[in-house]
């Protein structure tokens, strides 16, 4: 997905400031227009899905804000082309908290009266064969209790899922990919975030032949094991250095997704550190079942 429009003088004006080491220059990410039409040789279909809340608790904040990008990527796993899409806003049952005002510029006078045309969000969901999320753990259990269309779907991490720091960036966080892979978007609202998602999964990386996207959709097609473990307070950092994350709903609990090869050794790691407290609970899984909504 790479910008059509930068003429040959502003290609020499970029390499003459980076070739410096003083600038570097960030490029505005695509936001392709549709292409609608019927699914070409060897086609499938996906959505890029962003969600705006009241807040981050997954069983009292709601949504106010979804965003949708329906696209087609080829028989090698690669983006082709933007087919639909969707956007729009509710006003929810609970106040916006602070912290989601300011960072979303969502306000509570912008929500007054809204309703999402959950017809035509079922009708694009229906469509495709995966639903990819930044944070499918939060962005899954938010977008089942909107609407039930979305808990048979295939989901799929683009943050987790994907070895970003073996592929040399800093952090999973969509600002830092966007940065590193030298490009910029306005602002935190959904649909932009959709997109910018999709230019970064459209990204050649330097250490590998696929991009991020053909990385996640391998990922997505292989079954899992979620463990699931309880643990004392103290024994944070060493869950958090192994790549777990943090649960608190329905309970209190790190998480991890590991390849059914990787599953006795994790358990062993765990194991070493003797401590009765630790109980480690494992689920097979496959891309319908990884970040469902645990009530």
């Amino acid at each position: 997905m790479q910008s059509g429009n930068v003429t040959s003088r502003q290609l020499e004006l970029i390499q003459e400031l980076e070739e410096t080491g003083t600038f570097r220059v960030l490029r505005a990410i695509e936001m392709p227009g549709i292409q609608p039409g019927a699914l070409r040789s060897g086609e499938r279909l996906a959505i890029a899905l962003d969600t705006e809340t009241t807040g981050l608790d997954i069983k009292e904040d709601e949504i106010v804000e979804v965003a949708m990008v329906l696209f087609a990527y080829d028989d090698e796993d690669r983006f082709t082309r933007v087919v639909g899409l969707f956007e729009g806003m509710r006003e929810p049952e609970a106040q916006m908290s602070e912290d989601a005002a300011i960072i979303t510029g969502i306000t509570t006078e912008m929500l007054k009266g809204k309703k999402l045309d959950i017809a035509a969000l079922e009708e694009m969901v229906d469509r495709a064969s995966l639903i990819i999320a930044h944070n499918a753990a939060f962005d899954r259990p938010m977008c089942e209790k909107l609407s039930p269309v979305f808990k048979d779907k295939a989901w799929a991490c683009s943050a987790t899922e994907i070895p970003w720091k073996s592929l040399g960036y800093e952090g999973a966080k969509l600002g830092y990919l966007l940065y590193q892979s030298g490009l910029f978007h306005k602002g935190h609202r959904a649909l932009e975030d959709c997109y910018a998602l999709l230019n970064v999964l459209s990204v050649e990386q330097k250490t590998t032949t696929m991009c991020g996207l053909q990385l996640l959709l391998a990922s997505a097609r292989e079954p899992r094991v979620e463990i699931e473990v309880s643990s004392p307070f103290e024994l944070r950092d060493f869950f958090r250095k192994r790549g777990y994350r943090w649960k608190s709903y329905p309970a209190r609990h790190w998480y991890k997704h590991v390849a059914e090869g990787d599953l006795d050794r994790e358990l062993e790691q765990i194991g070493l550190l003797k401590q009765p407290e630790v109980r480690a609970v494992t689920r097979r899984q496959t891309a319908f079942d990884r970040f469902r909504s645990a009530s």
